[in-house]
């Protein structure tokens, strides 16, 4: 797994602090005796190596964002969105 600071997985952030929204990158390479159907190829983002199994990269984001919202008798009237600063996002 990796962090990047942009949604094409070009720029690592390794050794940056983390930033609102997060992207990240997982890759997997599935148990090629696992019994399986060879089928998962027809995608161009999902390869199968010289050694058999399949592999992938599942690139995702995440963002953390603080709500404000105003309700009347129990019902949310209405609400307003913003991404939070990174004190909250950093665990």
């Amino acid at each position: 797994m990796a962090s990047f600071t942009d949604a094409i997985m070009t720029s690592n952030v390794t050794d940056e602090e983390v930033r609102n929204p997060y992207y990240f990158g997982v890759a997997a390479i599935t148990n090629g005796q696992g019994g399986g159907a060879d089928t998962l190829n027809e995608p161009q983002e999902i390869v199968t190596p010289v050694h058999g199994a399949t592999a992938f990269v599942l690139g995702c984001s995440t963002a953390v964002y603080d709500v404000e919202y105003g309700s009347v008798n129990a019902t949310v009237t209405g609400y307003v969105t913003t991404l939070t600063n990174l004190s909250v996002v950093i665990m």
